[in-house]
């Protein structure tokens, strides 16, 4: 077709740009979504680092947000934040910020409010782009607001262990000895390369000598150099997880201060921000030499401590 002189705005962009005051836009009341401690301090990492870098949507006709409530209140706090900081008399409130106007009744507000966030309507991501932009380097899987246990979740069925992992997580080299995974996910819909590379690597195993190597999937001693195996075991697990629906896979631990709980994150390699970690990854920090020590020491209790229990007792 050829190019037009004059270009025209899209018959289907229902919205226009306006700077508004923070305390015009009003939170619906009746939005449904809700956002836990961790996701909405990542949000706030996040809008701290890059900026507000979409903007919110509001409904002139009800001064209600329509898409944007936990970006609106993450920058209502930061700005509250900075307001302190400044330690004048400005009111964060007063803030403008640039938003997408749209001018509906309530029905259609409240249809856009569930559509706009309906993950029905939006893309999914792709284990093997992302693997690729946080293989290599320069970004993180946190920095883009996965929490670890997430991140493993995303890549069960690549075969990656913890330790690949955790090394995608902080941006990290993964390092030679894990370059074959990313060809593999890479080039998963090519079953020729994948049938060679698979040849290849028994070969190779055939040659070799023997190793120890092995990562413990649900119980069990899969050996490490075999992608694969560690794949089939992982799909066996979530598929007996799936029928367990119900079952509580998750443990709690109660500290007794802030002191005590830093100590426990830092001796076990877990991020004391963070609400997850996968039990796997507790299971590897305990096995490792000194570890045990290490935290039979930092919680040992004071002989009085047990006298006084021992008393509560009788």
């Amino acid at each position: 077709m050829p190019k037009s002189s004059d270009p025209t705005r899209s018959a289907f962009q229902s919205f226009e740009t306006a700077d508004v005051r923070l305390g015009d836009l009003k939170p619906s009341p009746y939005n449904p979504r809700s956002i836990d401690p961790e996701a909405r301090r990542r949000l706030k990492d996040e809008l701290r680092k890059g900026g507000l870098a979409e903007t919110l949507i509001w409904n002139k006709r009800t001064g209600h947000l329509v898409g944007g409530h936990q970006r609106h209140s993450v920058l209502v706090e930061l700005e509250t934040e900075r307001a302190a900081k400044a330690k004048g008399d400005r009111d964060p409130l007063d803030t403008l910020v640039t938003v997408a106007v749209i001018d509906v009744d309530d029905a259609e507000e409240k249809r856009l409010n569930v559509a706009l966030n309906n993950p029905n309507l939006q893309g999914r991501y792709e284990a093997e782009g992302l693997y690729a932009i946080f293989a290599e380097g320069g970004v993180s899987a946190e920095d883009a607001g996965f929490g670890e246990l997430e991140l493993e979740e995303l890549f069960a069925d690549h075969g990656l262990d913890t330790a690949l992992t955790e090394s995608l997580f902080r941006g990290e080299d993964p390092g030679e000895a894990d370059a074959a995974l990313l060809g593999e996910i890479m080039d998963d819909a090519d079953a020729e390369k994948k049938a060679e590379r698979q040849a290849a690597r028994e070969n190779a195993k055939a040659d070799a000598p023997p190793k120890a190597r092995t990562q413990t999937v649900d119980g069990e001693a899969i050996d490490r150099d075999d992608p694969r195996a560690i794949k089939d075991s992982r799909q066996t697990y979530a598929g007996r997880a799936e029928t367990q629906n119900q079952a509580d896979y998750t443990l709690l631990l109660v500290f007794r201060g802030d002191e005590e709980k830093r100590r426990f994150c830092e001796i076990v390699g877990h991020a004391p921000g963070s609400f997850n970690m996968a039990g796997e990854k507790l299971a590897v920090r305990l096995g490792e030499p000194g570890t045990a020590d290490q935290l039979g020491a930092a919680f040992a209790r004071p002989a009085e401590d047990d006298a006084d229990d021992a008393e509560g007792e009788d």
